[in-house]
């Protein structure tokens, strides 16, 4: 009985991960602009957590932070307000610089603070933070996960060396479904 209910909740992700790509690469066009719209960001935001493993994490909450301005901000807000990730409370922080970084699951770097990349990964070197990005070249550069414009579709890009050097693991799943950078 158990495995059969394992079973559904494995066909229940797949099948929501599979519309989140669906949407992503045939729905969502841009104008040839990177940024992208915050709702959709989020959207993929929310729907990668549950494809990824952080090691060790007891805590209560889950934390995603954001380095910098960015629109991103207020659409975390109204997510933590109304979803949890894996039974934990959402907590959103926002970085003015990366000296200020302090611990986050999720640590959102919109294109315009790209430029502190190097920073940015010392501040949060040992730490199982998973780093998400919007620029071309970010995923090369040390992000895990980086949103990209292909053609006018947003796409992501995984950094598989990343992900494992922050303690992060992924599922096959997301390894099939993204652009892989080594």
């Amino acid at each position: 009985m158990v495995c059969r209910i394992t079973y559904h909740l494995n066909r229940i992700k797949l099948k929501t991960i599979i519309w989140l790509i669906f949407f992503l690469v045939f729905t969502f066009r841009t104008a040839g602009a990177q940024e992208f719209d915050a709702k959709l960001q989020i959207v993929f935001i929310y729907q990668i957590t549950h494809y990824f493993q952080w090691p060790n994490d007891n805590s209560e909450t889950f934390i995603i932070g954001v380095i910098g301005q960015s629109p991103i901000l207020n659409e975390l807000q109204k997510l933590a307000a109304a979803k949890k990730i894996n039974n934990k409370t959402i907590i959103i922080k926002q970085f003015d610089n990366s000296s200020s970084i302090s611990d986050c699951h999720i640590l959102f770097i919109p294109y315009k603070e790209s430029a502190r990349i190097e920073n940015i990964k010392k501040s949060i070197k040992g730490r199982h933070t998973m780093l998400i990005s919007e620029k071309p070249g970010m995923a090369e550069k040390g992000t895990c996960i980086n949103l990209v414009n292909i053609d006018g579709t947003m796409k992501f890009e995984l950094n598989k060396s990343s992900c494992k050097s922050s303690g992060l693991r992924t599922t096959p799943m997301i390894e099939k479904l993204a652009i892989i950078i080594k």
